[in-house]
């Protein structure tokens, strides 16, 4: 059983850097933002650009590094902003070409930006979310309280002391209730009040969160344990474990094809870059559906530590490979499933994903390595129906194979996938999965009145 290593661990940001980060956060716009304000381009939707417009592609205008930029920490902070390593102005080919439109929705292609935008930087989004219910609640004095309404629905709200100042009690709060017709959790505030009936106090907090809605409903004190409830509802929010496809792609292939792929040289050192080479039976950690057991899904995998998120590759090429299957179905088994597949191509393959038969990958993470140099070029092909997501990636960029790279892809690949799962396709599944399982706390809670 292999362990990730010490040299891969410490790539892992020290807990100020990640509170530095949180604290940046709270403060900067989100990528989606700064597309809705016009600040970033939604998408470079050109089909199939040639190497006469590509040369054409003016430097990007980059930041000036030698000042400090608004929002943007730097050798005592959060990270350096998206900085290619070098940029080529030589003509490129562009490794993703899709039809303008197809029977599935179409595809939107992001190539890269002549201009760097500030705040586009490497950054998590939704990073100013906690789990504040296992950090502030679990394990610790706090009184739960529930109620229904007909036009809310169901509300669950905690509330714990955790000190005094003067004649008041300081005290804080988290509601998980159904609102405007999504799910909301974690509406974390913390208050000061003097002698008030609890219910009075909770009807305050929840005022005060801008959730007015609910100040007329009547709360209950809840009689049983439903910590494990919540907990499990808070995980439905905040994802700490992500499972991402690996292709490997070569020039004019089907999709049967690049499914029976072998690995190659180039491939193996970017797989290396990715994580760790892990013996999957007897794996104690996050699997991603692999098999730990029997060895029915291959012997390795690769697996890494992102900050403190667990990722975890579907390998084509070490998934099982069935020389009587010409259609490879145990690899499409794991990697048509994921939302996210990165696709490693071979100099001068052009990847197009209107080739690909699953309707549940929605991003193409492209990959190019050039064969002198050893740098990589990325691309993204995005499912219509997915919002923009940062970090910005710039034209005509490439990146060596180092630290700043591997900030710089994770916060991309993760990005993307959040924002996937914000689409239509997939939000409303979770949130009816979230619904119910706050109702089925609430059943639990009405039969013990």
């Amino acid at each position: 059983m292999n362990m990730p290593s010490a040299g891969r661990l410490s790539l892992r940001p020290a807990p100020a850097f990640l509170a530095a980060l949180d604290s940046s956060m709270m403060r900067r716009s989100s990528y989606v933002q700064l597309v809705d304000k016009g600040i970033v381009r939604e998408w470079n939707d050109s089909p199939a650009l040639d190497s006469d417009m590509i040369a054409a592609l003016p430097p990007p205008s980059l930041p000036n590094t030698n000042k400090p930029a608004q929002g943007r920490l730097h050798s005592s902070g959060v990270f350096p902003v998206p900085m290619p390593s070098f940029w080529n102005g030589s003509p490129r080919v562009s490794n993703v070409m899709v039809q303008p439109s197809g029977p599935d929705g179409g595809w939107h292609v992001e190539r890269g930006s002549a201009d760097f935008v500030e705040g586009a930087y490497n950054a998590l989004e939704d990073d100013h979310s906690s789990p504040y219910f296992k950090i502030y609640f679990n394990g610790k004095e706090h009184t739960n309280y529930w109620g229904v309404d007909p036009r809310v629905g169901p509300v669950l709200v905690s509330v714990a002391p955790t000190g005094s100042s003067g004649s008041k009690t300081v005290i804080e709060t988290v509601a998980t209730f159904r609102s405007s017709a999504r799910l909301v959790m974690n509406t974390h505030k913390k208050f000061s009040f003097n002698s008030e009936s609890r219910n009075i106090v909770v009807h305050r907090c929840l005022i005060q969160s801008k959730h007015p809605e609910i100040q007329d409903m009547k709360f209950q004190k809840s009689v049983i344990d439903i910590t494990d409830d919540l907990l499990r509802m808070e995980r439905s929010h905040f994802s700490f474990d992500y499972k991402f496809g690996v292709l490997y792609y070569k020039k004019n292939q089907g999709e049967n094809e690049m499914f029976s792929n072998s690995t190659s040289p180039e491939l193996e050192k970017f797989l290396n870059f990715l994580g760790d080479r892990i013996t999957l039976k007897g794996w104690p950690g996050f699997t991603g559906g692999l098999d730990v057991k029997n060895d029915t899904t291959g012997t390795h995998s690769v697996f890494t530590l992102f900050r403190d998120l667990n990722v975890m590759f579907h390998v084509c090429t070490l998934l099982p490979y069935n020389p009587k299957d010409p259609q490879q179905l145990e690899r499409k088994r794991h990697i048509g499933n994921d939302i996210v597949v990165v696709v490693f191509v071979e100099p001068g393959a052009t990847f197009d994903p209107c080739m690909m038969k699953t309707q549940f990958n929605h991003i193409y993470a492209v990959v190019s390595m050039d064969p002198g140099d050893q740098t990589v070029r990325l691309e993204f092909a995005v499912k219509q129906g997915v919002r923009p997501f940062g970090p910005q990636l710039l034209a005509n960029q490439r990146f060596s194979l180092d630290a700043s790279f591997r900030e710089f892809f994770f916060s991309k690949l993760i990005n993307s996938e959040r924002s996937a799962l914000k689409a239509n396709v997939f939000a409303a599944k979770l949130e009816h999965t979230r619904l119910r399982m706050i109702e089925s706390t609430i059943e639990k809670l009405q039969k013990t009145k």
